[in-house]
């Protein structure tokens, strides 16, 4: 069974690259790009330490991207450059985006949440750990730990036990019927 569900957190709004999860270890072959929406980001709060280059949105971060939405306790952005992204002015290089949850990221019919989550751009990896529950329809995938690899869009739910629920039919494409031997009439 093939699994669609949203893996990527804020990281991937921020970095234009949501990934999918496609069960414990499985690659994606196609991951859809909203790098030309725009991203929108709401905080009660964002605190911008320019010298040591880290942004700091806190308090019901929501941040929205196409159809997707992420929504997280704190969220810190680690900048190379002068200006931190989303205060203003110009334009950053983002290196890491931290998120402290829970962490909560939506697509129209898929949810993934955790704990935390990081997106470490040098790598393109990003990581969702703790309490780690993927869901699209009735199907759900429970694991410690997700990790993404975007360069090879591998996913990777481990770190213990791995639990699926899957439902046929649920939340994968139908394969088309096989064609009938039978003479047409």
């Amino acid at each position: 069974m093939r699994w669609t569900l949203i893996a990527a957190t804020a990281f991937s709004l921020l970095a234009a690259a949501p990934a999918f999860a496609q069960g414990a270890r499985t690659q994606s072959s196609s991951l859809p790009n909203a790098s030309n929406e725009p991203i929108s980001i709401e905080a009660d709060r964002l605190e911008v330490r320019d010298r040591e280059k880290i942004a700091v949105f806190a308090g019901s971060v929501v941040v929205n991207q196409g159809h997707t939405r992420m929504r997280a306790s704190a969220m810190r952005v680690f900048y190379d450059g002068d200006v931190a992204p989303g205060a203003g002015g110009s334009s950053s290089s983002i290196r890491r985006i931290e998120a402290s949850g829970p962490i909560v990221v939506n697509q129209p019919d898929q949810t993934a949440t955790g704990d935390s989550a990081t997106y470490d751009m040098a790598t393109r990896t990003i990581s969702l750990v703790g309490n780690v529950v993927l869901t699209q329809g009735r199907n759900v995938v429970r694991g410690p730990r997700l990790r993404i690899d975007m360069r090879t869009n591998q996913a990777f739910i481990e770190g213990g036990r791995v639990q699926g629920l899957l439902v046929p039919g649920e939340g994968a494409p139908q394969a088309p019927a096989p064609p009938s031997n039978r003479p047409q009439r």
